[in-house]
């Protein structure tokens, strides 16, 4: 798990100590293909990493899912919300089978 957050840039700037410290708090989630990570308007309480598998952020427009990025192993997301505090502005579903490591605020 400390492997995965060493290779996030802005968490590479954090002291060992303080990434020791945020590796102990990572859990580990899995995502069936199609199944919602999160959706907009949620709250933002976590912090994912993918470690297998593909997610694509998605928005409705005008009654059609339309995806605005996919993301896979060792991309990251929901950093924004978690810092700022708003809901989330796009929902996240899995596109494969998937593993997630999640890190909550």
């Amino acid at each position: 798990m400390r492997q995965a957050l060493d290779q996030i840039g802005f968490l590479s700037l954090l002291d060992e100590s303080l990434r020791d410290q945020l590796a102990d708090r990572i859990e580990l989630e899995t995502r069936s293909l199609s199944e919602v990570v999160f959706a907009e308007g949620d709250p933002s309480e976590s912090f994912y990493i993918v470690h297998s598998g593909k997610v694509r952020v998605v928005r409705e427009v005008d009654g059609s899912e339309v995806t605005l990025e996919s993301l896979e192993s060792g991309d990251h997301f929901g950093e924004v919300g978690l810092m700022e505090g708003g809901p989330r502005s796009a929902t996240v579903r899995a596109a494969t089978e998937t593993t997630l490591l999640r890190l909550s605020g």
